[in-house]
């Protein structure tokens, strides 16, 4: 998939440095689904405490190798074993879309539980208000089971008790061509179309 698609890791690493940012502010963090670790890896260099768990060994294996804290597992099971309010944030990078409803309201259910007080749940996701992703973006990846709109994120939270929650547009990653085209498309379809491929959405316990 990496090379039918000419992955960019240097985007994912834009992507994922302003995501660890935001997390930073609410440590120690745990990283759902971390993968390879870009996002734990930015997080060790702003000298905050994270966790990841991912259910690939080859990916746990890789992150091991650079000295990240990883355990292999599902990660519902993960966060059910976990101990209440153990986490300044929670994220979910490109997670909830591989999840059937059920399961993503359970991922809602658990991460309210773990977080701390005050503590943030971040999710990035597809922005199927992009007519890319919504028309053959998201379906490149055969493990994608559905997109996971603002509204429905929102009341994902809700459901879950967090407080709060503020979906928006994520730029990150995004190539200046990627963004000029975006808004023309944007300005073309009268605001049908959202130039931002993807949604970052923070939900504060």
């Amino acid at each position: 998939m990496r090379r039918a698609v000419h992955w960019d890791r240097d985007a994912v690493v834009r992507e994922y440095r302003k995501a660890a940012r935001l997390a930073a502010t609410s440590p120690p963090v745990l990283d759902l689904g971390c993968g390879s670790g870009t996002l734990l890896e930015t997080l060790s260099a702003l000298g905050v405490t994270a966790e990841g768990v991912d259910a690939s060994p080859t990916a746990v294996r890789e992150c091991r190798q650079r000295g990240l804290a990883v355990t292999e597992g599902d990660l519902l099971g993960f966060l059910g074993a976990a101990r209440p309010a153990t986490w300044g944030a929670v994220c979910a990078a490109h997670v909830i879309e591989h999840m059937p409803p059920a399961e993503a309201r359970e991922l809602f259910a658990h991460a309210a539980r773990v977080l701390r007080p005050g503590g943030l749940f971040i999710l990035m996701t597809p922005n199927p208000r992009n007519l890319y992703v919504a028309g053959e973006g998201f379906w490149t990846d055969p493990t994608h089971v559905r997109p996971y709109p603002a509204t429905l994120l929102r009341a994902l939270a809700l459901d879950a008790g967090f407080s709060s929650m503020y979906v928006r547009g994520w730029w990150g990653g995004l190539t200046p061509r990627q963004v000029v085209l975006g808004v023309i498309r944007w300005f073309v379809t009268a605001g049908l179309h959202q130039p931002p491929t993807g949604l970052l959405a923070v939900a504060r316990k």
